[in-house]
């Protein structure tokens, strides 16, 4: 699967992030004007044009890439990607526009907080300045028959935009909801929905916030980049607000007990698998691959905020 339509005009481009199926979305927007949410890592460029084509895509339709957020499985290929739509503009959050312009210093950080990802040499490349529109709170982009609402929802990071779509009554959550991917171990199927707590600053009092702002817009469908659409939106809802919740506590009571990084870690990475994933115990030892690295970049995350507070 690479392109299928979720919903009225709203398209789903698995973009392969990692080379892995079915991990991370871009979604294209379809109306008298054209939009793209999220385009993954400069890896992810042949998916993302080979599923625009799909789509019957051409280099004007085009109007303009919407980022959730500047993460590099969100927003490294953005550059290299407007080489081949010269005439799109990129919306981001105002926080995020500055990196996009000179991606140096973000560059530098993310490999400080994501030594495990496979980086690309086109991974942010710069975003001339008048390419950026800077996209704040309530903003609308006019589409046609639809109209897109920018929201603001820190929390996963200070940069992140959620973007409701009134045609389906749906929002693209970017990570502001976390994740929610099937993941099989030993023939069974776990659902993974994570709060997405990665480094460097995760803020679970803003998250919490963030998904009080989201739900307020009754939607009926939630589109994750990580991964797919759902229509099962308040019981999700309801489980991210609670896992952030608890994460908060279980935050609190460690700095309170002032332990050592390494005893956090142990103690928040086997809370994830046993409260919020349910894996049974005797299964730790069987996870890997993009699902280890996904446990360790969210207790790594709720370290920063314990230690870094």
């Amino acid at each position: 699967m690479v392109v299928r339509e979720v919903a009225n005009g709203v398209f789903l481009i698995d973009v392969f992030d990692m080379g892995i199926p079915n991990r991370t979305a871009a979604y294209l927007v379809r109306d008298e004007k054209c939009v793209l949410i999220d385009v993954g890592s400069a890896r992810s460029k042949e998916h993302v044009i080979n599923g625009l084509q799909e789509i019957g895509l051409k280099e004007d339709d085009l109007h303009f890439i919407v980022l959730t957020h500047i993460h590099i499985d969100h927003a490294g290929g953005v550059g290299w990607l407007l080489e081949d739509f010269p005439h799109t503009r990129v919306v981001v959050h105002p926080k995020g526009s500055p990196h996009l312009i000179d991606p140096e210093g973000l560059k530098a950080s993310t490999r400080k907080a994501r030594n495990s990802y496979p980086f690309h040499p086109c991974d942010f490349l710069p975003v001339a300045a008048e390419k950026i529109t800077v996209g704040k709170d309530g903003q609308q982009l006019r589409l046609g028959k639809r109209t897109l609402t920018l929201i603001e929802t820190p929390g996963h990071a200070p940069h992140c935009l959620c973007i409701h779509d009134d045609l389906t009554s749906g929002i693209f959550v970017g990570d502001s909801l976390g994740l929610k991917i099937d993941y099989v171990l030993e023939g069974d199927k776990y659902e993974v929905a994570l709060p997405a707590m990665v480094p460097p600053r995760f803020e679970p009092q803003k998250a919490l916030s963030a998904t009080e702002k989201l739900a307020r817009f009754d939607p009926e469908i939630l589109y994750y980049s990580h991964f797919g659409s759902t229509r099962d939106v308040r019981r999700l809802m309801e489980k991210y607000r609670v896992a952030v919740q608890r994460s908060l506590e279980i935050a609190e009571n460690l700095k309170n007990k002032e332990v050592d990084r390494e005893t956090a870690f142990a103690q928040i990475y086997t809370w994830i698998l046993k409260e919020i994933l349910e894996i049974p115990e005797e299964k730790f030892e069987k996870i890997g691959g993009e699902m280890k690295i996904s446990l360790e970049l969210n207790t790594l995350g709720l370290l920063g905020y314990i230690f870094n507070k």
